[in-house]
């Protein structure tokens, strides 16, 4: 769900360069004609960032353009410092996706979808610990599951094997509580970690089981056996869909 930096050569043309007061934009506090400019001045207003302010403002009205507008920031930047910016002055990838983060609330019940998406996109291009798992679990306790899927497949080949192992986990484990991992089953599947073995299989299944139990009110077909046999004798064998791949290489 990241969006790649296809604005460059837009900017580089300096169309928006020339028409936004960027520095006022990007500032990390608000100027002081800004924030106090009030139809009752009488009243205290709150001195707000338009970077933050912006960043709302689109996450209410226009949350698919929310990404662009950060995206927009970072490149802009970068481009107002030149080639030659000295490192000390050279902001980390997610600095602009953080603050973003920071100043929107995460998603609730009243979300649209659009604002969860929005969300998980910012939080995939920050810089913060583990984003993929928290980016996936947002778009599960959402029951988005194509988007949980295309995220997985979108990161998996870029993270480690004990956090490839955590989304898989994951993954079977909201899907079977969201009644619909028969239907998903196979394309998770196909993402079968290399680390992922039958015991952690069992694991899984226990889990779903204790779940099903506890969740009385909510009737969940689970799998048959014959369904999971399959899925078990991959297992045991340990031929995952990575494996196959190696060894059709090495050949």
């Amino acid at each position: 769900m990241r969006i790649e930096d296809s604005f460059s050569e837009v900017l580089q043309s300096n169309q928006y360069c020339s028409d936004i007061n960027w520095k006022n934009l990007l500032a990390t506090e608000a100027a002081d004609r800004v924030a106090q400019t009030t139809l009752k001045p009488s009243i205290q207003t709150a001195r707000v960032p338009v970077f933050e302010l912006t960043c709302n403002l689109l996450y209410d009205f226009e949350p698919n353009e929310l990404l662009h507008f950060v995206a927009y920031a970072h490149l802009v930047r970068d481009l107002q410092h030149g080639v030659d910016i000295t490192f000390t002055r050279r902001l980390r990838k997610g600095y602009f996706y953080q603050r973003a983060i920071n100043c929107i609330s995460p998603p609730t019940s009243t979300s649209t979808t659009n604002q969860i998406k929005a969300y998980c996109q910012l939080v995939l291009s920050s810089d913060y610990p583990n984003v993929e798992l928290q980016a996936l679990t947002i778009l599960l306790d959402n029951e988005l599951w194509v988007d949980a899927i295309h995220v997985m497949k979108q990161v998996f080949s870029q993270i480690s094997p004990p956090l490839q192992c955590a989304l898989f986990h994951r993954a079977l484990i909201h899907f079977s509580k969201g009644d619909v991992l028969q239907t998903h089953l196979h394309q998770i599947w196909e993402l079968l970690p290399d680390t992922f073995n039958v015991l952690d299989f069992v694991s899984v299944l226990k889990t779903i089981k204790t779940q099903e139990e506890d969740d009385v009110y909510v009737p969940v077909r689970r799998l048959s056996v014959n369904e999971l046999t399959p899925y078990i004798l991959q297992l045991l064998s340990q031929t995952h869909p990575h494996n196959k791949q190696k060894e059709s290489q090495e050949i």
